[in-house]
């Protein structure tokens, strides 16, 4: 799989200037639901781009690009979208881009169909719409599919998978690069009980989760 473009990126930052991580702009509740965007076109959004995982191949990363650009001039009245756009976009939705029944952060989904977690990560977030500025996308979106519905981000997901005998030593091995990646400093991924207390406040709870699906 394609890990040195990410790789590259991130040895590329390096020189640069320190900025806020995507993890640091962690939003209240009250500021996430202003001028929220519709709950039934954000659950038209999460199943199209869920849907992409199981046949779309290599064209994951195109085509998701595509339904969010959609998602936003006709939801979001931004036409024409530029790369910091949809990020600041995709990070304001995170928790509520769920896939199925199973109410899976579409991030994690990914990780379970093929190439599809290396498109959406390698050849989306971090090549596509790598940042010209201090913009990544937070990987600390919480879903609840954990024992007991306890709230997980995608790092506690991702410390689960690399556990599984089951899988591959080749897929393992590229997990466990992505959550040395995920918990770089400029990324900022976290574990669910490692995250501030603001920003384990602007979770929704599940019933939120649940609620936001239906209306």
């Amino acid at each position: 799989m394609k890990l040195q473009r990410l790789i590259l990126a991130l040895a590329l930052t390096v020189a640069m200037p320190v900025y806020a991580n995507a993890t640091d702009k962690a939003e209240t509740k009250a500021t996430q639901q202003a001028k929220f965007m519709s709950r039934r076109a954000l659950e038209i959004l999460s199943q199209s781009m869920c849907g992409q995982f199981t046949g779309a191949g290599k064209k994951v990363a195109s085509n998701i690009k595509r339904i969010v650009k959609k998602s936003m001039a006709k939801d979001g009245g931004i036409n024409n979208a530029t790369p910091a756009q949809i990020v600041s976009f995709l990070n304001k939705y995170k928790h509520y881009l769920i896939c199925g029944h199973a109410r899976e952060n579409y991030m994690m989904v990914s990780f379970r169909y093929g190439n599809a977690y290396n498109e959406l990560f390698n050849t989306l977030f971090f090549d596509e719409l790598a940042p010209d500025d201090d913009a990544y996308i937070d990987v600390n979106a919480v879903s609840y599919i954990g024992p007991n519905h306890v709230p997980e981000t995608l790092l506690d997901y991702l410390h689960r998978e690399v556990k599984n005998k089951a899988y591959l030593k080749e897929y393992i091995k590229e997990v466990k690069n992505l959550i040395v990646t995920f918990e770089d400093e400029l990324i900022g991924g976290k574990r669910y009980a490692d995250l501030s207390d603001a920003q384990k406040a602007a979770v929704p709870s599940l019933e939120e989760v649940i609620g936001a699906k239906r209306n």
